[in-house]
């Protein structure tokens, strides 16, 4: 025992060392990423369908939307006054801060064309000197405006972002406002971004601004955002994006300490914050639904003041855009057209709520891990090949289940993807593993016992190896019995050795009569044969199928033994078939030792004395009458006698089966259907005691189907009443021997 568990062990250290170096390798680690980058949208989207849509109003959106674009002309030519004027208004309205999610690095003017154009147009006009009115025109732009504003408001954060195509790489001096913190000055530091050639806003406007940021969210590598970057590194610097820049203003932050798996942000010398991050500095977004959560509205309403200034008090304004033509829609896992302002909105709703999506300890993911490798390998190696089919993505839908609770209720995220796959590679390495040995030991049963046993008793023995353990259990089964008449003198009458490939031929092919009809082989008697339907699986039609292959069984004794119509002791061979249907204990009837699937019962016994019976009333296949109730009319059978077999007082009604209409042609059926018809009223008369007029109609039924051997066994019995009649005659005739 100690050694099965050495090897079990061993085997799970060599699954696991062999999964996580396959694991390393970057075709198997990037589609494990793909499916939990999957896995995660489905969470977020099962998360959010059905819940009630939230609105978020501490943060305020205002939209360069295509209303504004409507209104106030081509967004190119808008004037920076217009920006301006938005940041007087929201600062008189008393806005806690204000952030534009978009770029000004090009100053406010005219083109040549447009300054020639109006120089000329004024000149025709008001008659003055050209030369002036092209300076005047020239040196108009608006940028002061907005400068004044962004001085006077004192609230108010500028984008900038990183040139990548810029031709002059040499290092561009930061300004004061913008976070700059030697990287020196950590001890520990994820791998951040690199800012390689920043593009600042129009230095009129930067030294004027409260603060400056780099305004940057990298989609992941299938184009759906879900994270975010607080910070950059540039030249030796910790540089902040503008949204997180509005974060520290905002908690007063004074300090930034990293350590695993966090960024702690601290205010006068007290943790404020603890942002969940990864080895690259980023942060899961966690969205509160789709696009336009917070409220948008629209950049024309606060130009054309209709909003008043006091809604936006204490309130953290964006300026941005939704509007297509201005190509800021991102994909995120619930949204393929998402405002690229609203992720800025997202992360500073996320810090300043504390609501942060919050990944598993990595140590807490290992220790899982190993819980679940250790939970497969016991699951898929308890059952069988086909529960452990089954058992699998029932093990991984329970375990989505769980992560998922843990992600709606909890934001704690998994990843799901290295579920799947530790999970999958445990089931394989099960399935492997079991087809080495449990399925090669399967093939060996089947081998070694299939001449023996019918394939339902194989798998039954293979599937199900507590049924085979010693005891029974009631169940409603047919049994079927055969003998060959009169073989014990045939025996006498042939060579041993003709003897043996005769009955070698006949026990093959009426076997092979109760193997086709579901049959379970009970045992061979000699020339018997004894058989057993319903067990040890289920069978809805036992009966029939029974009666079928005791027609078949008929047919193919015949067919046999014209093959062997060389010996004479084989001529006109008949197989005596007793048949009945009832309730009796089946199971593993033998030892620890010899096993033995039967029956054993009344009805089981029963069985054997009508296959017995048939000597009495010149039959082939006889049946009792619980048989005989369910079979379906595609039968052709008819009543023989009520008898008592010897030892019993009840009587049972017995039936001759004759055959299946199929296998007759329909005139023939109509002919068999009349001529029992007629027997059936000499089988009333019979039981009624009026043997007279029974025997009378006997004997025309005899002149008429002269070849009907049942009615000869009939007549003999009722010549016998006339001379010696039956006291107390109740119908049932009681036999004195087997």
């Amino acid at each position: 025992m100690k050694g099965k568990y050495l090897l079990v062990y061993g085997l799970i250290l060599i699954y696991t060392v062999v999964s996580i170096l396959f694991l390393q390798l970057p075709k198997v680690g990037g589609a494990v990423n793909k499916i939990n980058e999957f896995i995660y949208d489905l969470k977020f989207e099962l998360s959010i369908t059905g819940s009630e849509k939230k609105k978020i109003k501490d943060i305020v959106i205002i939209d360069l939307d295509e209303k504004s674009i409507q209104k106030l002309g081509r967004y190119s030519s808008w004037p920076m006054a217009y920006y301006g004027e938005v940041v007087k208004y929201l600062s008189e309205g008393g806005a806690k801060a204000i952030a534009f999610d978009m770029f000004f690095t090009e100053a406010d003017s005219l083109s040549d064309e447009i300054v020639d154009y109006y120089t000329n147009d004024v000149s025709k006009k008001l008659n003055l000197d050209k030369a002036k009115i092209y300076d005047v025109i020239k040196s108009l732009n608006t940028e002061d405006i907005f400068a004044q504003a962004l001085w006077n408001s004192q609230i108010t954060t500028l984008g900038a972002f990183d040139n990548y195509f810029r031709d002059d790489l040499n290092k561009i001096k930061l300004p004061p406002n913008m976070l700059q913190t030697p990287i020196s000055s950590f001890s520990q530091l994820p791998k951040l971004i690199e800012i390689t050639n920043p593009n600042l806003p129009i230095k009129s406007l930067s030294d004027n601004a409260h603060r400056i940021g780099f305004a940057h969210i990298s989609p992941d590598g299938d184009g759906t955002t879900r994270h975010y970057e607080p910070l950059f590194i540039y030249d030796s610097l910790l540089v902040a994006n503008f949204s997180f820049q509005l974060v520290l203003d905002a908690l007063e932050i004074d300090s930034i300490y990293f350590r695993d798996n966090f960024c702690d942000l601290y205010s006068k010398g007290i943790i404020a914050i603890e942002i969940p991050i990864d080895k690259e500095g980023r942060t899961y977004l966690n969205y509160s639904g789709r696009k336009k959560t917070f409220r948008y509205i629209s950049f024309s309403d606060i130009i054309q003041k209709r909003i008043p200034p006091k809604y936006f008090k204490d309130k953290i304004i964006f300026v941005g855009s939704s509007a297509i033509g201005l190509h800021d829609l991102k994909t995120i896992p619930i949204d393929r057209n998402y405002p690229g302002v609203e992720l800025h909105a997202t992360f500073v709703q996320n810090a300043l709520q504390n609501e942060f999506i919050n990944p598993i300890d990595n140590r807490v993911q290992i220790l899982g891990l190993m819980l679940l490798v250790l939970i497969s390998f016991y699951l898929f190696s308890r059952f069988n090949i086909t529960w452990t089919v089954v058992l699998y993505p029932i093990v991984l839908l329970l375990t989505f289940i769980g992560d998922y609770l843990l992600f709606s209720t909890f934001k704690v995220l998994i990843n799901f993807g290295f579920v799947i796959y530790f999970a999958t590679t445990s089931f394989i390495a099960i399935v492997l593993y079991r087809y080495k040995t449990e399925l090669q030991e399967r093939m060996k049963v089947k081998k070694t016992f299939g001449h023996y046993l019918p394939a339902s008793i194989i798998n039954e023995m293979l599937n199900n190896p507590d049924k085979l353990k010693l005891g029974g259990e009631y169940k409603n089964v047919t049994a079927l019995f055969t003998d060959i008449k009169g073989f014990t003198s045939i025996s006498e009458n042939v060579e041993p050795g003709v003897l043996t490939k005769f009955l070698k031929e006949y026990m093959t092919e009426l076997t092979s009569s109760v193997f086709k009809n579901e049959g379970m082989l009970d045992k061979y008697i000699g020339d018997a044969i004894v058989a057993l339907f319903g067990v040890p699986m289920e069978l809805e039609n036992h009966a029939q199928k029974a009666c079928i292959a005791a027609i078949e069984m008929r047919k193919k004794s015949h067919k046999t033994a014209k093959k062997f119509s060389n010996v004479k002791a084989f001529d006109g061979l008949i197989t005596r078939i007793g048949i009945n249907t009832g309730d009796m204990i089946t199971g593993n009837m033998g030892s620890e030792q010899l096993f033995d699937y039967t029956g054993i019962g009344d009805n089981m016994n029963l069985a054997a004395r009508l296959e017995a019976l048939n000597k009495y009333y010149n039959s082939e296949i006889l049946i009792s009458e619980s048989t005989k109730n369910e079979l379906s009319d595609e039968f052709i059978y008819r009543e023989l006698d009520n008898v008592a077999v010897k030892g019993k007082d009840k009587g049972v009604r017995v039936f001759e089966l004759v055959n299946l209409i199929s296998n007759m042609k329909s005139k023939n059926v109509e002919k068999l259907k009349s001529q029992f018809a007629e027997y059936n009223v000499i089988i009333k008369l019979y039981y009624s005691g009026n043997w007279k007029l029974a025997l009378t109609k006997l004997d025309e039924y005899s002149a008429q189907f002269d070849t009907d051997k049942v009615a000869i066994a009939l007549q003999e019995r009722l010549k016998s009443f006339e001379l010696n009649p039956p006291q107390n005659w109740n119908g049932v005739f009681k036999m004195d021997s087997k």
